[in-house]
């Protein structure tokens, strides 16, 4: 009696635990991912095994050390991509800072006192430059305004 109870207990509690559902007060639990052994994958998950293997390879050697050693815990290409996205890029509030201080900087453009005109061109264009790296356009009726 006492086993069946547990072992009840163990898969009422298996249960739950497969269709827990986040609320807005809990956090959400990660999907459990159990890999199955190679011998036993499809062909197509064996290439896109293969592919994944050789993506994670090359973007290792293709960053610095510094930055592999804040990454290197990724297991997949996809989440090393991800993670180095998120490193170089920054959040999505410090990517509308750095769209709002290039409108800033734009709107209030204006020549140095002093400063010859190839010089007041080359501070507008890195200006420009940083918008359209930051997603704003301006086309050329606006920038000639």
């Amino acid at each position: 009696m006492f086993i069946l109870v547990c072992v009840s207990f163990i898969v009422i509690f298996l249960e739950f635990d497969l269709n827990f559902a986040a609320t807005t007060t809990s956090p959400a639990i990660p999907d459990r991912y159990v890999s199955k052994p190679y011998q036993f994958f499809t062909d197509v998950e064996k290439a896109r095994y293969k592919l994944d293997d050789e993506a994670l390879i090359y973007l290792t050697m293709a960053i610095p050390n510094d930055i592999y050693n804040r990454v290197d815990s990724r297991e997949s290409a996809k989440e090393l991509w991800d993670e180095l996205e998120k490193q170089f890029q920054g959040s999505k509030k410090s990517i509308q800072t750095k769209l709002n201080q290039s409108i800033n900087a734009y709107e209030g453009f204006h020549a140095k006192e002093g400063e010859t005109l190839l010089e007041t061109y080359n501070r507008f264009n890195v200006i420009l430059n940083d918008l359209r790296r930051n997603g704003m356009n301006k086309s050329e009726s606006e920038i000639n305004y």
